[in-house]
């Protein structure tokens, strides 16, 4: 389904709803990224916040900064100008000013008139307010120079000249401080005093010993800082303002972007969608194609099966062998299709019983036996002493994967041999399993060819497929079933020295009684109605003309009768007449499902004729029986 046509697509993929057609997702995930399913306006208002908050951290940490730095430059300042005064103070002049009644002296008139020269230098910007000397007697602070002006300039009610011997009853720890070190100090925070609000700054007054004899200070309006402080606001408001712009920048681009990735999140969506259809389709029609094609095989490869038992000249056998070989490779190529296209949509299931180990190997090998000897190839099936005699597995994969890895090793050797190695062993989380080792002395693999290894449709080169022929999904076949059973396959090779697969299946040891422990009970003769049920017809019920041809020709070969039905009704009504040995009901080809009869005309076997041999045996069914019937596949069938 394309999700682009649900009608609530835009909803779902809002709201983080996963996608239909899109992979898994772990919980709580959109296609592996959560914010990929929100609203683009959350991302975006996310975005605009961050950066916002982001950028007023960093305002603040600049406007702190910079506070600072305006501060140190304020105090470095206010401490010059402080020492600056002090340069101008004569020590040995301010220790003679001692009354008030010296103000009117020449003496007093000059040292204040020195410093008030000082202060115009420093008072570039009308800042510098006040300047004036303390001397420090018996713990307490008297002003004696100050050449501010008599009166009350600022209205404040108070005469803004301070004389000498006036008493300085301000607590001030830092301006008692110099007296004390010598070194010059600056209030750290404006002091409150009865002449106004400041930040003072004092530096020390010595004599030619170097003895602190008064101390000098200066008063800064606090306008000049206010106005530094005001200027610095400025600047961060408008840093605010550029950054609130910038996150709303910041906001709708990250909006835009996320619009945008989702749409094309969601093309991709559709196309990976319209991928796994495109994927699932082909697979389907694979498995369709193959079964079609499989379906008249089965016909020609028995017929041919028939045609090689009747008297033919040497000419003629040579025909029916070239056809009977031919047709056996592409019923192997329509065989490894369809298992491919199956295990490729997830359609292989995989079913445990026990299997017999020994008796495994041994049918491998008589398998390739004759084809080994052929190309003078030694073949050893060995099993270590410690392997379980049975296991429960799947024994048609097991075989399936042992046939496919051992034809490889006889189909790639030309001298030499080929060994089959099994043996217990354990997984990682401790569950039994058998190892399997198939090793060749053939022409190995190179390393550009292993690259291309358990790829579909894949050989070493192409001269390998030309040369050995092959749909080159043997390997890839045994690598997914060693996975559906809980194991994996590996190996190694050496370019002209040979190769070895080794792959592991997990296999459960079970018990199994060997075959005539059990106690002998002599059977009682045939009675007239076993051996009328021993003559009575096979009934064969199957639509296809094909199938029933074959039939009749190999059973007639057998020499046993054999009924044809049609239709599951006709076949019914004649078991409920005619007692039957076996029912072979032909069940991928009825249009109907067929009802067993039960009572006394269920004592036939019923028999269902599958496409292939590993099909499981469905409900209802004794056995199953391959459409490609075989005499010894038949005489196994209706063995009761």
């Amino acid at each position: 389904m394309n999700p682009m046509a649900d009608p609530n697509f835009e909803q779902k993929w809002k709201s983080g709803t996963p996608l239909p057609g899109a992979p898994p997702a772990e919980p709580g995930r959109v296609l592996g990224v959560r914010w990929l399913g929100w609203n683009p306006i959350v991302p975006g208002v996310a975005a605009a916040v961050i950066c916002f908050l982001t950028a007023g951290v960093a305002l603040w940490s600049f406007h702190q900064s910079a506070l600072r730095i305006l501060k140190q430059n304020l105090e470095d300042d206010v401490r010059v100008a402080a020492k600056v005064i002090a340069m101008n103070v004569d020590p040995a002049l301010h220790a003679t000013f001692t009354k008030r009644e010296q103000e009117s002296s020449p003496e007093y008139l000059k040292a204040i008139a020195v410093m008030e020269k000082a202060r115009r230098t420093l008072n570039h910007s009308e800042t510098y307010k006040y300047v004036y000397t303390f001397v420090l007697q018996d713990g307490d602070l008297y002003f004696v120079l100050d050449p501010t002006p008599e009166g009350d300039a600022d209205h404040d009610g108070l005469d803004d000249k301070s004389h000498i011997g006036d008493i300085y009853d301000e607590d001030n720890p830092r301006l008692r401080s110099v007296f004390k070190t010598g070194e010059a100090d600056v209030d750290k925070e404006p002091v409150a005093d009865a002449w106004g609000t400041f930040v003072s700054g004092y530096a020390p007054v010595l004599d030619a010993n170097g003895k602190v004899v008064a101390v000098a200070g200066v008063d800064l309006e606090l306008s000049r800082f206010n106005d530094a402080l005001a200027g610095l606001r400025r600047v961060g408001l408008l840093g605010a303002l550029g950054a609130g712009s910038l996150s709303v920048l910041g906001g709708l681009a990250v909006w835009s972007y996320h619009r945008r990735l989702q749409r094309s999140i969601s093309k991709l969506v559709t196309a990976m969608d319209d991928a796994k259809a495109a994927d699932r389709a082909k697979s389907e029609f694979l498995a369709t194609i193959s079964h079609e094609i499989r379906t008249p095989m089965n016909g020609v490869l028995g017929m041919i099966s028939l045609l090689r038992e009747t008297p033919l000249n040497t000419r003629q056998r040579e025909f029916v062998e070239t056809i009977h070989s031919s047709g056996n490779l592409l019923q192997r190529i329509i065989d490894d299709i369809l298992d491919w296209s199956k295990i490729d949509i997830g359609a292989v299931n995989i079913r445990e019983m026990p299997v017999n180990v020994h008796a495994l190997l041994g049918e491998v090998a008589s398998f390739f036996e004759a084809k080994a000897a052929g190309k003078r190839l030694t073949l050893e099936m060995t099993a270590a002493p410690d392997c379980p005699g049975w296991v429960l597995s799947d024994p048609t994969r097991l075989r399936q994967i042992l046939l496919n890895l051992t034809g490889n090793a006889i189909k790639f050797t030309h001298q030499g041999g080929v060994k089959v190695f099994v043996r217990p062993d354990k997984a990682a989380d401790g569950a039994p399993t058998l190892l399997f080792s198939v090793r060749d002395t053939g022409i190995g693999i190179s390393p550009e060819q292993q690259e291309k290894l358990f790829q579909p449709f894949s050989q070493g080169d192409s001269t390998t497929t030309r040369s050995y022929g092959g749909t080159g999904l043997g390997l890839v076949i045994s690598r997914r079933l060693c996975e559906a059973m809980g194991g994996d396959i590996s190996y190694e090779s050496t370019l002209g020295e040979g190769s070895a697969f080794t792959f592991f299946v997990r296999a459960q040891p079970v018990e199994i009684p060997p075959a005539g422990s059990a106690p002998v009970v002599e059977s009682p003769p045939p009675s007239a109605e076993r051996e009328k049920k021993a003559e009575a017809p096979v009934l064969l019920l199957s639509p296809d003309r094909m199938l029933v041809s074959l039939a009749a020709a190999v059973f007639r070969r057998m020499q046993l009768p054999l009924e044809h039905r049609a239709d599951p009704a006709e076949a019914g009504a004649f078991l409920k007449e005619h007692p039957c040995r076996a029912v072979l009901v032909d069940v991928g080809q009825l249009d109907v499902p067929f009802d067993v009869p039960r009572g006394e005309v269920r004592e036939a076997r019923l028999i269902a004729l599958v496409a292939e041999a590993a099909a499981p045996v469905p409900a209802g069914f004794d056995a199953v029986l391959p459409r490609l019937m075989r005499l010894h596949d038949i005489e196994a069938a209706l063995r009761a």
